[in-house]
Parts: C-alpha cells; sequence; structure tokens
C-alpha cells in the first residue's frame, strides 16, 4: 500500500472537514495498493494498481528505477515537465523496525 499525502498538508480545522479541506485533501494525494516486481539486475520495479483512490488509476502500472541501502529504498521516477521545466522526482522508503520507530507517541 502507498499513500503519499499532500506536502505540508494542515489537519483539518474540525472533526469533519469542510467541502474545500475534502477537496485539498483528495486532489493533494496518491494512494493505491497492488502487486510488485523487482527486477535487481536492471534496478527497476513495477507497481500493478489493484485498487486505488482514484477509480481511473485501477488496473494501471507504474515502472520505476531504485537504489537499495540497507532499510531505505530510493524511487526514481521518471523524468516530467513542472512549469516547462524537466524535474525528476525521488521517493526514498524507510522499513521501519516496529511500533516505537512509527509511532513514537504510541501508548497503550
Amino acid at each position: 500500500m502507498l499513500y503519499l499525502p499532500a506536502p505540508g498538508r494542515k489537519p483539518f480545522a474540525g472533526p469533519t472537514p469542510t467541502v474545500e479541506e475534502a477537496r485539498a485533501a483528495w486532489q493533494g494525494s496518491v494512494s493505491y495498493f497492488g502487486t510488485y516486481i523487482v527486477q535487481p539486475k536492471t534496478r527497476t520495479m513495477f507497481h500493478y494498481q489493484m485498487s486505488a483512490a482514484n477509480p481511473t488509476a485501477v488496473g494501471g502500472w507504474f515502472m520505476r528505477n531504485f537504489e537499495a541501502n540497507g532499510p531505505e529504498v530510493k524511487l526514481i521516477f521518471p523524468p516530467t515537465t513542472l512549469d516547462g521545466q524537466q524535474v525528476r522526482n525521488l521517493l526514498t522508503l524507510k522499513r521501519l523496525a516496529g511500533v516505537r520507530e512509527m509511532w513514537p507517541d504510541f501508548r497503550r
């Protein structure tokens, strides 16, 4: 499962979001789950979307290059154009070791 909220996302003002808050949260995030295939020799990974928050993405797939270093994997996205400039996005994922590392403030 992958969930990427919009950078700098703020909490809702109240217990129930306003229409504007809900729209901004929905439009600014990416979430899906599915299967993936890793090709170590070519350092590529294929993500196959079995379900997604955006129903038009279901059945789609992504190819990403990757670099692995211990508990971290860096996904390297293909180049894209943003405001007329070519950019390349990177996403670093880290394997977390238990509840304490994932949620430091957790209390039972």
